[in-house]
């Protein structure tokens, strides 16, 4: 009867879990299994070995286990203090470009946007020039469901597509030369929309010709210390009427305080169709921009530009200051432009000229 007793109680053992044995032994509890104990232990005690093994090799990395909740805490505060000290940069930098309605900016934001604008310039050694055009960028949602991608629908004048910023041309009469108002439509398919990483491709059609045309976009920006970035954009594109088109552009951000962001700019272009004029056109731009309020900022900018062909030559440089400022509600912008700019074409000699500008922006 007593060996009936023990075999009955040791069957009852056996079928405990594992993980209930182990837990058993780690809060010390004495388990009663009759007078032949010796055997049941051994048996408590190798499983208990068998349910330890698992857990260590289920982590992907065995010294991960060692970290010490302090060296947990020392890890988060460090990434931390890095999201803070990139989102501050870029944030700086962000606050500009959009402010003064950057184009490169402009071209990796997917959001909906209409811009209306006017422009008027004056100069002493050229005539007066005026013109107005407008950009549409509309979003749309249900082709980017469809492609599982961000997409819009462009409209407007050749800048639209161009990704032309005209404060950092070599002259503002230079810019409104190469903004052409010739009508556009497009498409731009957001492949790729990271912080870091921006890639698109635009592909449409410029009415007057017509002239089709398609290529990539891509951008990256990297945080070098605590107060300054590198932003690489390449766009590469092709025209049914005038070839390729590529153009590389690196800007050196630093920010100088709450208010002021410093940037130097260099862009390499070269046109398929301007290979013999132009060769490689190379814009060197200096800016530190000047934040005065919510509604005001102001730039001052030294742009220098050359070209490779027919020779190696310095074609411009100029000096000029960008005040813009908000003057009603958060859509009607001004923006005054003298300029002194000093050009080949001109034998160097000083060239004064202003431009004024009108502005409507909505969305964004």
């Amino acid at each position: 009867m007593l060996v009936v007793n023990q075999a009955m109680r040791s069957a009852a053992c056996s079928r405990r879990s594992t993980c209930s044995i182990a837990a058993a032994m780690h809060r010390r509890t004495n388990i009663r299994c009759g007078p032949a104990r010796l055997f049941p232990r051994l048996i408590v005690g190798f499983t208990t070995v068998l349910c330890s093994v698992p857990a260590m090799g289920a982590e992907d990395n065995p010294m991960s286990v060692l970290e010490t909740p302090l060296e947990l805490e020392e890890k988060a505060t460090v990434d931390t203090a890095h999201e803070y000290v990139t989102s501050k940069v870029q944030g700086s930098a962000q606050w500009f470009d959009t402010f003064f309605d950057d184009p490169n900016f402009i071209a990796e934001d997917a959001s909906t946007r209409l811009r209306v604008r006017t422009d008027a310039f004056f100069s002493q050694k050229d005539d007066a020039k005026f013109s107005a055009n407008f950009n549409l960028k509309l979003r749309l949602p249900q082709l980017s469901r469809k492609l599982n991608n961000q997409t819009s629908l462009l409209l407007g004048g050749d800048e639209t597509l161009d990704d032309l910023d005209s404060s950092e041309s070599d002259s503002v009469d230079d810019a409104l030369n190469d903004a052409t108002d010739d009508p556009t439509i497009g498409i731009q398919y957001f492949l790729l929309l990271k912080e870091k990483y921006n890639v698109n491709l635009t592909a449409g059609v410029k009415l007057s010709g017509p002239s089709l045309f398609v290529g990539p976009r891509a951008s990256y920006v990297q945080t070098l210390s605590n107060n300054s970035l590198l932003r690489f954009v390449e766009r590469l594109r092709w025209y049914t009427d005038e070839g390729w088109d590529s153009r590389t552009r690196i800007d050196y951000d630093r920010s100088l305080g709450k208010r002021y962001l410093f940037r130097q700019t260099f862009e390499a272009r070269w046109r398929e169709q301007r290979r013999n004029e132009d060769g490689f056109r190379l814009l060197f731009a200096t800016s530190v921009t000047q934040r005065l309020g919510d509604r005001q900022a102001i730039a001052y900018r030294w742009n220098t530009v050359f070209k490779t062909e027919p020779h190696a030559r310095a074609d411009s440089t100029v000096l000029l200051a960008q005040y813009r400022q908000r003057i009603y509600r958060k859509w009607l912008y001004y923006e005054l432009l003298p300029q002194v700019a000093f050009q080949d074409e001109h034998d160097w000699k000083a060239n004064p000229g202003i431009k004024l500008r009108l502005e409507v922006v909505f969305g964004g």
